[in-house]
């Protein structure tokens, strides 16, 4: 899928100016340095977008503790603290990470940027259809008003969030405002890079539908062409109720779902049982990351590994 001409537009207008840093570990809270801009993530794939582009420029923080989700997760007052220090603020928006603006003071000096502003939004579906009522056909509703918040699963996406950072730290530290530029062309260059590793890979699959674990891959499956033809908790952090996990497994049953996945962030426990009773395999994908993680402790190598799971279950099509 390819970007609309408005996106097209905004990145070029975007790559006029850069800036962004970022530094020390995701998790980990640094004393500040007063020769760097203080810079707050809320999850880590903006945590890491920021490092990336920003360099040594920055001093960071990243809100979302490693094998938390970002869906149900309670601040603390340590958040606060860290927030009021801040210069910079990255975050999702309403539906990942809501949770910020209650932290955020009336007199909050920090600039703040919601990335579900920058790009363009698939609408959130609603996946509490009945499987009965459709006998066997599910209608994927959207569910009016409300878009999908997992943006940053699709790295062309990506690509706009680090152009719009940077020119939002251009105007904080203006005297780095090359180091920024060449900093974000190449992290650029390697999400472009991501993005081929995505289509080549899908141009082999011979399957490419799947029943995630909550509507995490929305974007990825979009931009790829794959199918997300159900989840298995609509409402993160609130189990599903027996009678639609039942017609879930039997709608796996009756269609060519080829796995169910689980996350790292949630008890798999559900997961397993859906894979075991429908029969498919089951497979971990990460959408946030892990600093902890050799394979997992960047944006590209965290969704590097989702593919090379992917393709385990997806297989080659055969001639």
């Amino acid at each position: 899928m390819s970007l609309s001409f408005r996106k097209k537009a905004l990145l070029v207008a975007l790559s006029v100016i850069f800036s962004i840093v970022f530094v020390v570990g995701c998790g980990r809270r640094a004393e500040r340095d007063d020769e760097l801009l203080i810079v707050v993530a809320t999850i880590y794939p903006l945590y890491d977008l920021a490092r990336e582009v920003g360099g040594d420029y920055i001093q960071a923080t990243c809100l979302l503790p490693p094998g938390a989700s970002p869906h149900i997760y309670h601040p603390t007052p340590q958040d606060i603290m860290v927030l009021e220090q801040a210069e910079l603020v990255l975050c999702v928006g309403e539906g990942v990470d809501g949770w910020l603006t209650p932290m955020l003071s009336a007199d909050e000096d920090a600039q703040m940027i919601t990335m579900m502003e920058l790009v363009e939004l698939l609408p959130a579906v609603d996946y509490s259809w009945s499987f009965e009522e459709e006998g066997g056909e599910h209608d994927q509703d959207h569910q009016h008003g409300t878009c999908d918040p997992h943006v940053w699963m699709d790295p062309l996406n990506m690509k706009v969030m680090a152009r719009y950072v940077a020119v939002e730290l251009s105007k904080l530290d203006g005297e780095h405002i090359e180091d920024y530029r060449r900093t974000a062309d190449d992290y650029i260059a390697r999400l472009e890079g991501l993005d081929e590793e995505y289509e080549r890979a899908t141009a082999g699959f011979s399957r490419k539908s799947f029943v995630a674990f909550h509507s995490s891959l929305t974007y990825l499956a979009e931009r790829y062409g794959w199918e997300q033809a159900a989840v298995i908790e609509v409402a993160p952090g609130v189990n599903p109720d027996p009678r639609y996990l039942a017609e879930l497994i039997d709608f796996i049953k009756e269609s060519d779902v080829a796995c169910v996945l689980a996350e790292p962030q949630f008890n798999p426990q559900l997961a397993k049982t859906v894979s075991s009773e429908s029969g498919v395999p089951l497979v971990t994908v990460d959408p946030i990351g892990d600093p902890n993680h050799p394979d997992r402790d960047t944006y590209i190598e965290n969704m590097q590994a989702n593919l090379e799971a992917l393709k385990e279950v997806f297989g080659e099509k055969r001639d």
